[in-house]
């Protein structure tokens, strides 16, 4: 920590890229009872995804869609409004299959900027979603190694859907109760979706990309 502020639990917390004028963002250092560390994406993994939430929760009050609420506050943040445009064309946002529903997400990295669709169904006897596809766009800056971005794009979705979908750790006597792969299972093979992922041309300085994949999931 530094002035008395957890920098890893607020990293993605103090984002400026949607315009709204009142922003504060705040927290509170407590004792720790268990060691905990970094997780791909560090502090704007988690962070993005309860601003996300949220700001769906500020449309649906505003008597908006997601995908007009989102581009109104990026209306100051050209690349943010390209990523969001380019995703949404790339899924066809809002028009899922029959049984399945589109979800989106903005998400940022320090200076990279992404937008991430999920096409989703529900199984309401089990409670269990599947991600059937999953659409992303990404502007880093200048692309040095466009496969590798790529790559390291995709990467982060899995890791970001297997955390989100499946993974869990419990406690008792103070000892983690999982083994091993057998009993805290990440997702696996035949349940990563069909990913498709776009860059989007940029003439900025290169800012890195290796955690993006994980906000907008």
């Amino acid at each position: 920590s530094a002035n008395n502020r957890d920098l890893l639990v607020m990293e993605g917390t103090e984002s400026h890229d949607y315009d709204i004028p009142d922003f504060l963002a705040e927290h509170v250092i407590s004792e720790r009872r268990a060691r905990v560390s970094a997780w791909r994406g560090i502090g704007w993994g988690v962070n993005c995804f309860v601003r996300e939430a949220f700001i769906d929760e500020l449309a649906e009050a505003a008597g908006e869609g997601p995908v007009a609420f989102r581009q109104r506050l990026l209306a100051g943040s050209p690349r943010g409004r390209a990523v969001l445009d380019a995703v949404v064309a790339m899924s066809g946002f809002g028009r899922a299959p029959q049984g399945r529903a589109h979800g989106l997400a903005f998400a940022g990295y320090k200076a990279t900027f992404g937008a991430g669709v999920a096409e989703i169904s529900l199984d309401r006897s089990s409670g269990r979603i599947r991600v059937h596809r999953f659409w992303a766009a990404v502007d880093p800056g200048l692309a040095i190694h466009p496969k590798n971005l790529e790559a390291q794009t995709e990467g982060g979705i899995v890791f970001g859907l297997s955390g989100l979908l499946k993974e869990r750790v419990t406690i008792a006597g103070g000892m983690i109760e999982q083994n091993n792969f057998y009993d805290y299972e990440p997702i696996r093979m035949n349940e990563v979706p069909e990913i498709a992922i776009r860059i989007v041309p940029s003439d900025v300085a290169p800012s890195g990309a290796g955690e993006i994949g994980v906000p907008m999931t």
